[in-house]
């Protein structure tokens, strides 16, 4: 990484336009936002102000009608569908406000589940990321509770743990992820 490659922040906006609707007016307008690795942001707003456009152009759900949407090195706004779903999976960590554990797995088997789909097979020499986060957010005493036998907070800590062990925010226990699948935010 060059100097000035380290200075760049890690989600970049640039001149981004959304419409849902060609002729009313833009959901999004010409938004130019950066983020820096590391910086805590919070989206606020009135309902229907463009924070969950925002948040899914980032993500690569969706793509600005115009402008660019950095994300690291990767400009998420020109991948085509195989591309981004390959992106997300080794760069987004999504936590839905509805936690979506599987029912009928333990904690660890829907922490486990989201790191064998993210590709990771594990065979760093008896590594445990799934342990490891869910001692992390308070949990290593319930890995094998089913969804329906923790609280919602647990539950919620749960599609958190699941987040995390496939796209760490920082040096976490599962930071020893190949440095080929981590982001600057990761790393």
């Amino acid at each position: 990484m060059s100097p000035s490659d380290a200075d760049a922040p890690t989600i970049s906006l640039r001149d981004v336009v959304r419409r849902f609707d060609v002729e009313g007016a833009p959901v999004l307008d010409r938004i130019d936002l950066e983020i820096d690795a590391g910086s805590l942001v919070a989206l606020v707003g009135p309902s229907g102000s463009g924070k969950s456009t925002l948040l899914n152009l980032v993500a690569g759900l969706d793509r600005p009608d115009a402008g660019t949407v950095r994300v690291g090195d990767a400009d998420v706004s020109t991948l085509d569908d195989a591309d981004a779903a390959r992106w997300r999976r080794s760069t987004v960590a999504s936590i839905f406000q509805a936690k979506g554990l599987v029912p009928h797995l333990t904690a660890r088997e829907n922490v486990d589940l989201a790191l064998r789909l993210a590709g990771d097979t594990r065979g760093d020499g008896g590594a445990d990321p799934v342990g490891e986060i869910l001692t992390a957010v308070g949990l290593d005493e319930v890995v094998g509770h089913r969804p329906g036998q923790l609280s919602g907070g647990q539950q919620q800590r749960v599609a958190i743990a699941r987040g995390l062990v496939v796209a760490p925010v920082s040096s976490s226990p599962t930071s020893r992820r190949p440095s080929s699948t981590r982001t600057p935010a990761s790393a």
